[in-house]
């Protein structure tokens, strides 16, 4: 609804907007259905980081796209609450990067098993 009402007339923006919050976000909430059943402390806590590093990604689209908000074309640029939430953004991509190369790994395996390349 966000990206058909706001970022319509910026094709860019749409594609930050979508790539960038609407994709992870459906991909988190599948996840979350899928694999954490148990709802600990853990997974408490990756779930705020999540809730946070897509806030942040969005608040920072919304702001560009506001051409008469940003002079210099980075949001919040001297911004110490900028900063920590894009620490968190970074971290929480890091860590899914890492856990879902973990995984990979022996399906990629298993894969070259199947095919006969090893």
């Amino acid at each position: 609804m966000l990206g058909v009402t706001v970022f319509r007339k910026r094709a860019v923006y749409l594609l930050k907007y979508f790539y960038g919050f609407e994709m992870p976000l459906l991909f988190f909430i599948l996840l979350r259905i899928i694999t954490f059943r148990d709802f600990n402390a853990g997974v408490f806590w990756l779930n705020c980081n999540v809730v946070i590093a897509l806030t942040t990604w969005l608040v920072f689209i919304w702001m560009q796209n506001k051409e008469t908000s940003v002079p210099a074309g980075v949001p919040f640029k001297n911004s110490s609450v900028a900063l920590s939430a894009s620490t968190i953004l970074a971290l929480v991509g890091l860590y899914f990067g890492i856990l879902f190369l973990i995984l990979m790994l022996p399906v990629g395996g298993v894969l070259l098993n199947l095919t006969g390349l090893v």
